[in-house]
């Protein structure tokens, strides 16, 4: 990008680069994979909800990703609280 202005420019470039690239590719990838997740379970096609069940290991996932949401929201909290005192 900026030719002569340092002997570790092209490193960094290189770094930049890459670290740029991954990181437009997971986007993309993320996005669209939403996008077709948001149209294939529209509620155009499946109108009323239903319900699953036997399934240990989607239980055991939703389960355990809740457990962290509310941890996270108490590790904010006590953040919030220490920092004001």
């Amino acid at each position: 990008m900026f030719d002569g202005l340092s002997n570790f420019v092209n490193s960094f470039d290189t770094t930049f680069l890459v670290v740029l690239i991954v990181c437009v590719f997971f986007l993309t990838l993320i996005t669209v994979l939403m996008l077709v997740f948001v149209f294939k379970y529209s509620r155009k096609k499946n109108p009323r909800g239903t319900n699953i069940h036997g399934n240990v290991a989607l239980e055991i996932t939703m389960d355990s990703n809740s457990n962290n949401t509310r941890t996270d929201n108490v590790l904010v909290w006590m953040g919030e609280l220490f920092r004001n005192r």
